[in-house]
C-alpha cells in the first residue's frame, strides 16, 4: 500500500537569501572636498550631458578609453580594475597609475590626442576644485600646456578650460548603498481646511 503524505504537516517556509554586500575595499565614494583628494585608489568619472563614464586604461589615437559604470547614491561598487587608478602625491604633483595595465597615464603632448601610457610618470597632474560641486580640474604638468583630463563623448581627451567637461573623483573606501533599504512611505497631506462662511 502506498504511503500517503501527512495532511497535517506544515511545509517549510522558503528562506530568501540576504543580498550580498560588496567586499570591503570595493566601494568607491564621491570625493566632495579638495581636502580629501589624497593618495589612494580612484575612479575618474566624466559627465558631458548624456555622455557619462569612467576613464579606462586603453589609449587610441591619444584618447583614453571610456567604460560605463553604475553610480548609486554617490558610490561605485566593484568597478573593473581597468578603471581603477592609483594616485600618488609628491611636491604637489599627482601621478596616475593603473595596476591592471602596469602603466602611468599622462598628457604628454599639447593636443586633444595627447594622452599616452608609460612605464614611468614623466608628467603628472595638479588638481583644483572646479565650479561644479564635487568636480575637479586635473591639469597636466607638461611645460607650456594647460590641458586637463576631460570626457568627450565615448572617450576622454586632453582639453583646455574652454572645452572641458565635469570630472568627478570616486575614492576607494566607504560603504555600499543598503540594497534592503525601503523608502519612507509618502506622507498623506493634511486635508484642506474649509473656509469659514463670510459674516453677513
Amino acid at each position: 500500500m502506498t504511503a500517503q503524505p501527512d495532511p497535517t504537516a506544515t511545509p517549510e517556509a522558503t528562506v530568501t537569501p540576504e543580498p550580498t554586500a560588496a567586499p570591503e575595499g570595493e566601494v568607491f565614494t564621491l570625493v566632495t572636498s579638495i581636502d580629501d583628494v589624497t593618495a589612494g585608489d580612484y575612479v575618474l568619472y566624466g559627465v558631458n550631458g548624456n555622455y557619462k563614464g569612467a576613464m579606462n586604461n586603453t589609449v587610441s589615437s591619444g584618447h583614453m578609453g571610456l567604460t560605463t559604470v553604475t553610480v548609486t547614491d554617490d558610490t561605485i561598487v566593484s568597478p573593473d580594475s581597468s578603471v581603477v587608478w592609483h594616485m600618488e602625491l609628491a611636491d604637489g604633483v599627482y601621478t596616475l597609475y593603473n595596476e591592471a595595465a602596469g602603466k602611468y597615464c599622462m598628457i604628454s603632448e599639447d593636443k586633444t590626442g595627447g594622452f599616452s601610457l608609460g612605464d614611468e610618470a614623466t608628467y603628472g597632474y595638479t588638481i583644483a576644485a572646479a565650479p561644479t560641486a564635487g568636480s575637479y580640474y586635473m591639469t597636466t604638468t607638461l611645460s607650456g600646456s594647460s590641458r586637463m583630463i576631460s570626457i568627450y563623448q565615448n572617450d576622454f581627451r586632453p582639453y583646455g578650460s574652454g572645452n572641458w567637461h565635469d570630472l568627478f573623483l570616486y575614492k576607494r573606501g566607504g560603504e555600499a548603498p543598503d540594497p534592503t533599504a525601503t523608502p519612507d512611505p509618502t506622507a498623506t497631506p493634511d486635508p484642506t481646511a474649509t473656509p469659514e462662511p463670510t459674516a453677513t
